[in-house]
């Protein structure tokens, strides 16, 4: 005797439920799910792709550095007073390494005698030329695009160039950036 099509198609339906994989767990999905959030979370942080650059979030700055030629004769008392395009910041006093030394005119250090020499236009930097003839502008931001050094003696002129400061990198990296030099030599008279 034959089957009814309803029962053959019961047991085929309760064959194909018994051979199929059972369903995971919940818990065993749960772990999967979090295997693959973990494992896209690291390596989306893990680091650049190849050619991404990371740079730091530094802001990096520039010296403009004035230096009198080698045929000036040796002499002292030499300021420079700088008029730049866009104008320059006031001078910041650059050390080479951390001082305890006070600043002139904080409270209990000596005053700052008058300066000598005729006060330059408002908004200029007059800076003192060291024995080396050499004096440095710390920059920021800003990046004049034309600078005029007047040297001074004795409260006169004695010379003057104007120059399009040329700024070169001089440490970081080509891709981040880093700080910048522009040089300025002023001729003897």
């Amino acid at each position: 005797m034959t089957e009814p099509a309803s029962v053959v198609t019961a047991r085929q339906l309760v064959a194909e439920v018994r051979d199929r994989p059972a369903p995971a767990s919940r818990r065993a999905r749960a772990r999967r799910v979090r295997a693959a959030l973990l494992a896209a979370g690291v390596l989306g942080t893990a680091g650049c792709g190849v050619g991404d650059t990371v740079c730091p979030a530094i802001g990096y700055g520039s010296v403009l550095v004035v230096d009198l030629a080698q045929e000036w004769p040796a002499g002292s008392g030499r300021t420079v007073e700088l008029d730049c395009d866009p104008a320059c910041p006031p001078p910041v006093e650059l050390l080479d390494a951390p001082t305890r030394a006070p600043l002139p005119g904080t409270p209990g250090t000596p005053a700052v005698p008058p300066p000598t020499t005729p006060t330059p236009a408002p908004g200029d930097p007059v800076l003192e030329l060291g024995d080396d003839g050499r004096a440095q502008l710390g920059l920021f931001a800003e990046r004049p695009e034309e600078v005029t050094a007047r040297v001074r003696q004795n409260g006169a002129v004695v010379a003057e160039v104007t120059v399009r400061p040329e700024y070169v990198r001089v440490d970081g990296t080509a891709e981040c950036g880093g700080n910048t030099e522009a040089r300025i030599v002023v001729p003897a008279p």
